[in-house]
């Protein structure tokens, strides 16, 4: 028989006791959450089996109540390359270096879609989830990372638009605008440049657009001038070389040219701008992570 004893509460300190016969319960214990960029990181790693998840659930957000459904993913860049070509590439008659305007211009219009939309997405990846952040807990910075989704479907569609507008125009005119070297890791250096450098932006972007639709009005008019200040639809040739210089300030001219450099051979490659690019890539990405630790829960709380 149990003794007065064996039922008074155990003192503070001791571990639990389990009964005789019976394997020893195990404790979880609940700590408070960790701060700082390393933490979030390290919860990033941790839940990466949600990332799929996310991915799916952005990709359903961006085309579930269209009209057109995944169809929209491919429109869109259909219809910029076509009216880009048509345009610049017939009407106005931009120069194209050595190759077709058509490769020319998919070339930078590639790379520049990818960085474009990975912005686009990250900023709007809290107010997606807005509903699903209030129910359950998992790592924030999972959003942002998941909302590349659309961005890469889409560049994959950029990608056919491409190889497509190499092989027919190579085929009539009896050239490889492709280069088939070592030039190939430059060029996915270039995208995975791009990749960080949105992603960094992005990281910012998306606390503080959390509630604000003004910083989403506001980023795609900072885009779209960002667009025409990079060399897409032109070659950096066609800026003079008095102003070439303020073209390298810019981190996406450099990394733009390294993609055409390494995919087509007909971008200007300038270790000055590519070091300029690859420290802000850093600064971006080491202060953005900073930030959005910082601010994200208040974010979550204002949504």
């Amino acid at each position: 028989m149990a003794t007065l004893g064996d039922r008074l509460p155990q003192e503070a300190g001791e571990a639990p006791v389990a009964p005789t016969g019976e394997p020893p319960q195990s404790v979880r214990l609940i700590e408070p959450r960790r701060q700082g960029p390393a933490e979030r990181l390290r919860e990033l790693h941790q839940y990466r089996g949600l990332l799929k998840f996310f991915a799916l659930r952005t990709l359903d957000k961006v085309t579930g109540r269209t009209i057109l459904g995944n169809w929209w993913l491919f429109l869109r860049p259909a219809c910029e390359v076509s009216t880009a070509v048509l345009i610049f590439g017939g009407v106005l008659q931009v120069q194209s270096i050595d190759v077709p305007y058509a490769v020319l211009f998919l070339g930078g219009a590639t790379c520049w879609r990818l960085f474009e939309n990975t912005i686009v997405w990250s900023t709007r990846s809290l107010e997606l989830n807005r509903k699903l952040l209030g129910k359950v807990y998992f790592p924030r910075l999972l959003l942002p990372v998941a909302s590349l989704a659309p961005a890469i479907v889409e560049f994959a569609f950029y990608v056919v638009f491409l190889a497509g507008a190499i092989a027919i125009l190579g085929l009539a005119n009896g050239e490889l605008y492709l280069r088939m070297d070592l030039g190939l890791l430059a060029a996915l250096g270039a995208l995975i440049a791009a990749l960080l450098l949105g992603l960094g932006i992005g990281l910012f972007t998306s606390v503080l657009g959390a509630n604000a639709r003004a910083v989403r009005f506001t980023l795609s008019y900072m885009l779209g001038f960002w667009y025409f200040v990079t060399p897409v639809i032109y070659p950096l040739s066609m800026v003079p070389e008095r102003f070439r210089w303020l073209a390298e300030l810019n981190p996406m001219t450099p990394i733009v040219e390294l993609f055409k450099w390494g995919l087509i051979d007909a971008g200007a490659v300038r270790p000055t701008g590519l070091s300029i690019a690859g420290l802000l890539i850093v600064v971006v990405w080491v202060t953005g992570l900073w930030y959005f630790s910082r601010v994200e829960a208040e974010a979550v709380d204002r949504l």
